[in-house]
């Protein structure tokens, strides 16, 4: 549930988080895109500077940053 009208519903911050987090795949071996690799890390950057606007800032940082690693 969010508090302000700007924050993203949990399940579609999570979901955009994986799919940077798989994009940032194609910046390692073997396919060596880097730029996917730098648009997944400005993304991350993105959603986690957005996660504080939820009513638990903390833990929705930790999902969203997890769910990019995942």
């Amino acid at each position: 549930m969010t508090t302000q009208p700007n924050a993203q519903p949990f399940w579609l911050s999570g979901l955009i988080s994986t799919g940077l987090g798989a994009l940032a795949v194609l910046g390692h071996a073997p396919f060596h895109i880097w730029p996917a690799f730098a648009f997944a890390l400005c993304g991350l950057i993105l959603l986690l500077d957005g996660a504080f606007l939820s009513a638990r800032p903390k833990r929705s940082a930790f999902w969203r940053a997890w769910a990019w690693g995942f």
